[in-house]
């Protein structure tokens, strides 16, 4: 797999202390472009049962993208690109977030050859859904990746409790917490690499605080 998708899927999951799950096929990119309103009737922006969408659809009014599965449902401002991508199905599934700018160069980092499993992609936002399947709770989860209590905050999220904390592997903020269901541990975070030049994350955050926001749950 190319390194960029390994450092995003690091960014999103070994930031808390999950397992990295290896030798994935490469992800499917759909890009969702806003839609004019015309003053029509908005069509229905929700997607049925415990599944993980295919892609984002489009808000025809404010050209937001809007996720809804897996009984939760958030925006991502319009300007940027979003795609859902899938390292295990069923278990670890993510929606990535890029400028227009940095989703072409991460597609040409990963039409280059001979990487050798070095190298970091640009930044991004995201927000990854991992299957709870031993039941844990917030505070099982943070036992189990070790944060100490000074390492981290409590937070509210859409009622829920949440821990945010500064990840240094990642590089930026991530937020964690567990679905009212018990079902996913939903990790929502800031991937960079300063050293790299990719050291600007002003937008990465907008579309980070965004998503908190506007997260709601829907089961």
């Amino acid at each position: 797999m190319k390194a960029l998708f390994l450092t995003i899927i690091t960014i999103l999951v070994v930031a808390i202390g999950a397992q990295v799950y290896k030798n994935y096929a490469a992800p499917v990119v759909p890009y969702v472009q806003p839609q004019e309103n015309n003053n029509q009737e908005r069509p229905p922006l929700s997607f049925e049962g415990d599944v993980f969408p295919t892609e984002l659809k489009t808000d025809p009014a404010t050209g937001d993208k809007i996720f809804e599965g897996l009984g939760v449902r958030f925006r991502v401002p319009g300007e940027f690109s979003a795609y859902v991508w899938t390292v295990t199905p069923g278990k670890i599934e993510s929606v990535i977030v890029q400028t227009p700018e940095d989703e072409k160069r991460a597609k040409e980092i990963l039409a280059q050859e001979n990487l050798g499993g070095k190298g970091f992609g640009p930044p991004a936002t995201g927000v990854s859904f991992e299957l709870n399947e031993e039941h844990l709770t917030l505070d099982d989860r943070i036992r189990r990746g070790g944060l100490r209590k000074d390492q981290y905050d409590l937070i509210n999220i859409a009622g829920e409790d949440a821990v945010r904390f500064e990840s240094q592997s990642a590089g930026g903020p991530v937020v964690y917490f567990v679905t009212p269901n018990m079902r996913y541990i939903v990790t929502i975070g800031i991937g960079y690499e300063e050293f790299q030049g990719y050291g600007n994350i002003v937008q990465y955050q907008k579309a980070f605080d965004y998503i908190l926001s506007t997260l709601e749950f829907t089961q």
